[in-house]
């Protein structure tokens, strides 16, 4: 089953459609077990770029996290250990052709994919890009809470339509 929760509020689906999802939950009832389906969890976009991009399937490029508002925008963080792999540009692939297949495959959803650091405050820099941060500095470091400035011109661009972009930059 696919309830409506699981669906993206931008797709509608008929009986006998296919349809590519993740498994959500597994209801082991007696006689009648359900196989409950997600197409709004972050593990469907993790699963589509496996698909699109070999170098995710193989291991040399890892998603660090994904997280999604479905139907309207999501962001990856990726990382390699191999110097000589712009794990960004594989993603993207040739004239964005990989990251392409799974806008479609997400009927338009806008796919953000940074470049993962250990380091949180160049993480936080590249989850609000194309916004220059000036500074990033902690508020509370046991609360995970930044405090980041950006000049007074290039405000919309990390909060975004609705503050979207900035609420699903630090989302996970």
């Amino acid at each position: 089953i696919l309830p409506k929760m699981y669906q993206s509020p931008v797709e509608q689906y008929s009986r006998g459609d296919r349809i590519r999802a993740v498994i959500a939950k597994v209801h082991r009832f007696s006689n009648d077990p359900q196989i409950v389906l997600s197409r709004t969890d972050p593990r469907l976009l993790i699963k589509l770029f496996e698909a699109e991009v070999p170098e995710i399937y193989d291991g040399t490029i890892e998603i660090k996290s994904a997280v999604r508002e479905a139907g309207d925008r999501a962001k990856i963080a990726v990382a390699t250990s191999a110097t000589e792999i712009d794990p960004v540009g594989a993603c993207v692939g040739i004239k964005g052709t990989r990251v392409q297949s799974v806008i479609n495959e997400l009927h338009g959803e806008r796919i953000d994919i940074i470049e993962w650091s250990n380091d949180i405050v160049k993480l936080a820099s590249n989850a609000l890009k194309p916004a220059r941060v000036q500074q990033v500095s902690f508020i509370d470091e046991n609360e995970k809470r930044l405090e980041i400035i950006v000049e007074n011109d290039q405000l919309s661009l990390p909060i975004g339509k609705k503050g979207q972009d900035v609420y699903i930059a630090f989302l996970h």
